[in-house]
């Protein structure tokens, strides 16, 4: 199994050249996300021999759940993602 947590802050500032060469900030295409993320997740496998054959498989789940914050609108969004992954 597997656990992670991520807390992400991104500071997008963005810059127009004016008529004199130099750079204004563009507050109105600037923009601050925090963004928070958990993912927890489960993995099984399985190996069998049988004479001459060999297989192989296994099983993967992930439970994430994450948080995004626009700090310049005060927007929140939420994401939840379950599921199951499998392989040969």
């Amino acid at each position: 199994s597997k656990y992670s947590q991520v807390n992400t802050d991104s500071d997008l500032m963005s810059f127009t050249e004016n008529n004199n060469g130099n750079f204004d900030f563009n507050a109105n295409a600037s923009n601050r996300f925090l963004v928070d993320e958990t993912v927890f997740a489960l993995y099984s496998k399985l190996n069998l021999t049988k004479g001459n054959w060999s297989f192989s498989g296994g099983l993967r789940f992930e439970d994430s759940n994450t948080k995004g914050t626009s700090s310049s609108n005060n927007e929140t969004r939420e994401r939840k993602i379950y599921k199951v992954i499998t392989s040969a």
